[in-house]
């Protein structure tokens, strides 16, 4: 499904990521979702289009969790078909399981125990990346809840480059 080789974005290395992409095919994508992307996951997509991130694992953004992390297994890219692994076909898939995903979220990756990703697209929650936990495995209370992993895309890649 993706390539062979890995290739780095902002010091991350990247494996089995989708076919590259154009701008046309972001915008279509976009319009589909009825979003726009930020700029700097825009040209995530256009020059990775997904995979699987090296380092993956960081320090979420969340006020109040200092040193809590998390991880990433796979970045969703923008497949040819609607298939696993492509965005569009994971936004159904996620609008599926919800009952409710707040406007203008799009998921965007997958940890481990495939717990999604969001990135913002409208309103104050524009550009930043959300974790979502569905088991509570974070909260002492177990609950399910949605956690700031990161202030935006770039944030999130240097999150993930950083040290300890």
């Amino acid at each position: 499904m993706g390539t062979a080789t890995t290739r780095n974005y902002q010091g991350v290395e990247f494996a089995e990521s989708l076919p590259r992409v154009t701008a046309a095919a972001i915008r279509k994508v976009e319009k589909e979702l009825g979003v726009v992307f930020p700029d700097d996951y825009r040209a995530f997509l256009r020059t990775i289009n997904g995979g699987i991130p090296t380092p993956s694992e960081f320090a979420l953004a969340e006020p109040g969790r200092p040193g809590e992390r998390a991880c990433i297994d796979f970045l969703y890219g923008i497949g040819a078909d609607r298939e696993e692994r492509d965005l569009l076909y994971e936004q159904e898939r996620i609008v599926e399981r919800t009952d409710k995903l707040p406007d203008g979220f799009v998921t965007i990756a997958f940890d481990p125990g495939a717990a999604p990703y969001f990135i913002g697209t409208k309103g104050k929650k524009s550009g930043a990346i959300y974790f979502y936990d569905p088991s509570g495995f974070l909260d002492p209370g177990k609950s399910p809840k949605l956690y700031v992993a990161a202030k935006s895309f770039t944030d999130l890649l240097k999150r993930m480059c950083a040290e300890g």
